[in-house]
């Protein structure tokens, strides 16, 4: 009997989702620094995936964050601000 194959699109929270919440955030980080929960709101993904994807992101050091009372306030680096700027060139480009 041969071994069904895994349907990528049902596996929760992968790579897939990693690159595009990734790709908005970023895209919406490089207008103004923004808290966890806007950008939630702003990609259409729970809080929890949100934080997961920009740990991600500050780990390869395209942002920082900064806490301001009990929220937690995403700053792009300068390597980040250049990634995010060829994703607004890529989106404007696909428009």
């Amino acid at each position: 009997m041969a071994k069904k194959q895994k349907n990528t699109a049902k596996r929760p929270f992968k790579e897939r989702d990693l690159i595009r919440i990734g790709a908005i955030a970023l895209d919406n980080l490089y207008k103004k620094p923004n808290y966890i929960r806007n950008l939630s709101n702003i990609v259409g993904c729970e809080w929890v995936h949100m934080a997961n994807v920009m740990n991600k992101l500050e780990d390869a050091g395209l942002i920082k964050k900064e806490r301001n009372g009990r929220k937690t306030f995403l700053i792009l680096t300068e390597k980040g601000e250049n990634i995010a700027l060829s994703v607004k060139k890529i989106r404007h480009d696909l428009k």
